[in-house]
């Protein structure tokens, strides 16, 4: 029977080196002025609390202090997007941020890809947030040698629970996101109608055909940005809420694609979308392909345009104005 008391971390090891031994590669670690005998404390990665090792294993520290045991089971229960509330609380170049969005992002790649988890065990002074801005300290770690695993996420709520001694398992394509941002035929349909007669009432371009034209040429200009960029670079509009899926060793960007014959100072945005970027800001891209130039109507071509980078796409820069609502009546 699995039992607390046998976790409690004991010393203070470094981090580098019970990520190394959790099979991460950190190798990159001494990228740093004094190299290898100043690697474990390269800022860039030291007060990270989660390390990826694409396909292979996620390393996320955990206070102790979180975990939750029953009848001999051990897990875990967490929610990275419920602290958005403390988050404006930080300035905009309080580390903080960005270490929030990448625990959150590793949480969600070792769900959709079905990784092994490690749990570096922490224990100190553990500041929560909500009510003290100050940073937590930790003074004692510990490598868990049992493996774990993400056994539920939910990309609407954010909820997340890391289980001990848990196989993990791939879920199916279709259900790695909310159902909002699957693009099944009839959604498909029903955002396409629901676009053209907000682009229309907003003055842009009503003609179907040129419409698609112009976005088959904005994913064309954007695809080929990316691949300059030594990406491998995957069309994934049909299935998830983003359009091109960017990788480049242990890198992942997801990016948002937009075409207009116009400046593009107002672009559309599905639920499904907002909701992934706010909780994968960190790792997200909008580009929109501007200016682009069409000519004939019957069969439209398209050329040209200047490409405009967000990198990364925060929302929060802008102005998000509700178009459409669902209304649903009470039977």
């Amino acid at each position: 029977m699995a039992k607390l008391e046998s976790l409690v971390p004991e010393e203070k090891l470094r981090v580098m080196d019970l990520v190394r031994a959790a099979g991460v590669d950190v190798s990159d670690w001494a990228n740093i002025k004094g190299g290898k005998k100043r690697a474990a404390v390269n800022p860039k990665y030291c007060y990270d609390w989660a390390f990826v090792q694409p396909k292979k294993v996620a390393v996320l520290c955990i206070w102790f202090d979180g975990l939750k045991e029953r009848a001999g089971k051990i897990w875990c229960e967490l929610n990275e997007m419920k602290k958005e509330d403390w988050v404006p609380q930080l300035s905009s170049a309080d580390p903080r941020r960005r270490r929030r969005i990448k625990f959150n992002a590793a949480l969600q790649t070792a769900f959709t890809e079905g990784l092994p988890v490690r749990l570096i065990l922490v224990s100190g002074k553990h500041r929560h947030l909500s009510q003290e801005l100050k940073a937590s300290q930790v003074t004692k770690r510990r490598l868990d040698a049992a493996p774990w695993a993400v056994t539920a996420y939910d990309f609407e709520t954010g909820e997340c629970t890391l289980t001990r001694n848990a196989t993990p398992s791939a879920p199916r394509a279709q259900d790695a996101f909310p159902t909002t941002a699957a693009h099944s035929e009839k959604l498909s349909n029903l955002i396409d109608r629901i676009e053209g007669e907000i682009e229309t009432s907003a003055g842009f371009q009503p003609n179907a055909k040129i419409r698609r034209v112009v976005e088959q040429h904005a994913m064309q200009r954007a695809a080929k940005e990316f691949r300059k960029r030594g990406y491998d670079v995957k069309d994934v509009s049909k299935r998830k809420p983003f359009d091109l899926l960017c990788t480049k060793a242990n890198e992942k960007k997801y990016v948002e694609v937009k075409g207009t014959q116009g400046r593009g100072s107002e672009i559309i945005l599905t639920a499904g979308e907002v909701k992934f970027i706010r909780s994968n800001g960190a790792n997200c891209i909008l580009c929109v392909v501007l200016d682009i130039q069409v000519s004939g109507s019957n069969e439209p071509k398209a050329q040209g345009g200047a490409l405009n980078l967000s990198e990364p796409f925060d929302i929060a820069t802008g102005l998000l104005t509700p178009l459409a609502y669902m209304f649903r009546r009470n039977m």
